[in-house]
């Protein structure tokens, strides 16, 4: 008996070992393609930018850095992407940040967003699990449960398993290490991470997903209807946050960690579709933001 617990023992250190070094043949970000692809034209990079922007596709289609940059003369870099919420957004920040080249002394900005469901069909996919470490799914769960979403919480709890286990992820790592992934966009390369929804069907016009999207837009502002989510049109808020209330390592306050809260704009002709402005409304928006951070930095001296 005792032999038999030795070898289930040994071969459970083997195989923890094994996965280990499965995980460690890829990058933090490998389970998002639109971040992966900005993280390593960071590493090839040769700009020290100033600050960066972290959030999910309203960050990506609405953050300019270079009207930043002409607005507030600090360079930055939008490392948003599509679908990306909360935790994959405290996951790849805390990753990111341990990175000294790339936070020492900068300013990271995050957009305010939310929780988000992990959908039963996408339950086992690598994309709804790879940066659900220890530290994420603990928080996963514990604010799902504490909302009474036991279903959400039980998901957290499976994805967190198998990306402990590589469950699902074999194959799609050893792909990752042969194919790496596309470089960046040229396009989205040179505006620095930005990318508008309008640009983006301008450049793939037979895009049906981002046509359905304007054309279904548009008819709401055509037949006066509610166009805009009710969660716009709120005062712009520019607020500094500790690491460690979103969720983060403590850095010793090696760099400024700012929250940015709210959309301020509720001209429908400033929209591509009823959650994302066009690049009118990115303009717009980015000029009301760089303000308040010009402001900021004017109080400071």
């Amino acid at each position: 008996m005792k032999k038999f617990l030795l070898e289930i023992l040994i071969f459970t250190a083997v195989l923890f070992v094994v996965l280990k070094a499965i995980k460690l043949m890829v990058p933090y970000y490998w389970g998002n393609k639109q971040v992966a692809q900005k993280m390593e034209f960071l590493k090839t990079s040769n700009k020290d930018f100033d600050a960066f922007f972290f959030g999910s596709s309203k960050t990506y289609r609405h953050i300019n850095p270079i009207l930043f940059e002409s607005k507030t003369g600090k360079s930055a870099f939008n490392l948003g992407a599509t679908g990306t919420f909360t935790l994959e957004v405290e996951y790849l920040m805390d990753n990111f940040l341990h990175t000294k080249k790339f936070y020492d002394k900068k300013d990271i900005y995050v957009q305010n967003i939310t929780y988000s469901f992990i959908g039963k069909k996408n339950l086992h996919s690598v994309r709804s699990n790879y940066y659900l470490d220890t530290k994420r799914a603990f928080r996963g769960i514990n604010y799902f449960t504490s909302r009474k979403e036991y279903t959400q919480a039980y998901y957290h709890l499976v994805g967190f398993i198998e990306n402990q286990l590589c469950i699902g992820q074999v194959f799609d790592i050893f792909k990752y290490n042969i194919n790496g992934v596309l470089p960046l966009k040229g396009i989205i390369a040179q505006q620095n991470g930005f990318y508008p929804l309008d640009q983006s069907l301008k450049h793939s016009p037979n895009n049906k997903n981002l046509i359905k999207r304007n054309t279904d837009y548009l008819k709401l502002v055509e037949q006066n209807k509610q166009p805009i989510k009710t969660n716009q049109s709120k005062e712009l808020k520019l607020i500094k946050l500790k690491p460690i209330a979103f969720g983060l390592d403590d850095y010793s306050n090696s760099f400024n960690l700012w929250l940015i809260k709210n959309n301020p704009i509720s001209d429908p002709k400033y929209y591509f579709d009823r959650g994302h402005y066009n690049s009118l409304g990115a303009e717009k928006y980015m000029e009301e933001l760089s303000e308040i951070i010009n402001k900021r930095n004017k109080d400071k001296k």
